[in-house]
């Protein structure tokens, strides 16, 4: 949000630092203070447990901030954001494994993570369109205009679906991942759905249908 300040004050202005609930020196600090408190938390867990967290922060700080400011970039950008959330994943996975180690968790839905969010987290972007274009960050919305963009993200996110049935190797979930996949396509490109209720509704289908993989996966 601080790197973010001038995009959000035309695309997100009811954040905090727009409506000046926070100066920009107190959101700062409470940031570095959040920071340091999460690491010292992960460490009471373990030392690998820490580790992942501040590989997370490190992805989000090359994501959002110079020199880096990789968020510019398409494809790029949500490729590291998939990163990100199997940092999250992993933790999770290590937590409750017990033994805090990956050996458990499935390539298969490693890949499955990388693709899928690689694919459909420029969802995200649709409604910075404006923010975005003026101050320089290249998002698919922003390269293709909002109807192409829309469609060009639908596609993705219908692949990501698609993709579940072969990566996961499991072709009874084919005409779900045809449902949910088309649904979720028809969603993002109806223009009378606003851009920033999409994610909400994607995010619903996907937890839907991850229910759904889980149960006949793991059946």
């Amino acid at each position: 949000d601080i790197y973010d300040f001038e995009i959000n004050k035309i695309s997100n202005p009811g954040r905090p630092l727009q409506k000046e609930i926070f100066r920009l020196k107190e959101y700062s600090d409470l940031g570095l203070i959040l920071f340091i408190l999460s690491l010292i938390g992960g460490l009471t867990v373990g030392a690998q447990f820490m580790f992942m967290l501040l590989v997370y922060q490190f992805i989000a700080w090359a994501y959002s901030a110079p020199p880096f400011r990789l968020k510019r970039f398409p494809i790029i950008a949500t490729l590291m954001s998939s990163f990100a959330s199997l940092i999250v994943l992993f933790m999770g996975f290590t937590l409750f494994s017990g033994d805090l180690h990956l050996r458990g968790l499935s390539l298969r839905i490693i890949l499955l993570m990388i693709i899928a969010l690689t694919l459909s987290l420029p969802i995200k972007d649709l409604k910075d369109i404006e923010g975005d274009k003026k101050y320089g960050v290249w998002t698919i919305p922003v390269l293709l205009g909002e109807e192409r963009g829309r469609l060009a993200i639908a596609i993705g996110v219908f692949i990501s679906f698609m993709s579940s049935v072969f990566l996961m190797n499991e072709f009874r979930l084919f005409w779900w991942a045809v449902i949910f996949g088309g649904a979720s396509f028809l969603l993002v490109t109806n223009k009378k759905i606003n851009p920033r209720n999409i994610f909400w509704w994607i995010l619903g289908m996907v937890s839907l249908y991850a229910f759904i993989l889980t149960t006949v996966s793991f059946a």
